[in-house]
């Protein structure tokens, strides 16, 4: 009976110097050191939007619109229809063993930013139609934003699809593109 009730407190003392260890010093440390280093991504990606509100580069953000590449469809919200809706609009200039399958399927989360550079490629023509503007204008910019797989340690060449579109909405605002581009873009 003594040795059971001297373990249990050797127990509950280690749970205790744990959770004091972890909530109350790890947690707190990382978030500083995080804070230094990489105070950008610490604080959330966040960058303005043409509308002046917040946008993170971490999570997809929702962009309605022909102007816009879409990111990968959210298992959460209308999901079918939202498949409908791009394989009736990518039939028109795509065939159906053409389209990458992160452009139907949906992340686990719904929340990945990035989708394939073919998945891009695809929506090119779509948007700079809808942006008065001719694909390579469209392309050069995509191929500006891409992250090579290289970069990644593992994966596809990819690109963010938040980026892409920030960037397409200061460069492009109007479909003429601007002269001096912004930081964000260089």
């Amino acid at each position: 009976y003594r040795a059971s009730t001297m373990t249990l407190k050797q127990t509950l003392r280690f749970c205790a110097l744990l959770v004091l260890l972890t909530g109350l010093v790890y947690t707190p440390t990382v978030t500083m050191v995080a804070q230094r280093l990489v105070p950008f991504q610490a604080n959330g990606s966040i960058v303005a939007t043409a509308s002046g509100s917040g946008a993170s580069l971490l999570v997809a953000q929702s962009a309605t619109g022909d102007q816009y590449f879409w990111h990968r469809p959210t298992p959460y919200k209308d999901w079918e229809a939202t498949i409908r809706t791009r394989i009736n609009t990518i039939s028109k200039t795509a065939q159906a063993a053409e389209v990458p399958a992160d452009m139907v399927m949906a992340a686990s989360d719904g929340s990945d930013p990035y989708i394939s550079i073919e998945n891009a490629q695809i929506q090119l023509f779509r948007v700079a139609t809808a942006r008065g503007v001719s694909a390579e204008v469209v392309s050069a910019i995509v191929d500006r934003l891409t992250i090579p797989a290289t970069a990644r340690l593992i994966g596809a060449t990819v690109v963010n699809v938040n980026q892409l579109n920030i960037v397409l909405d200061q460069v492009l605002p109007n479909g003429a593109p601007t002269p001096i581009l912004p930081a964000a873009y260089k």
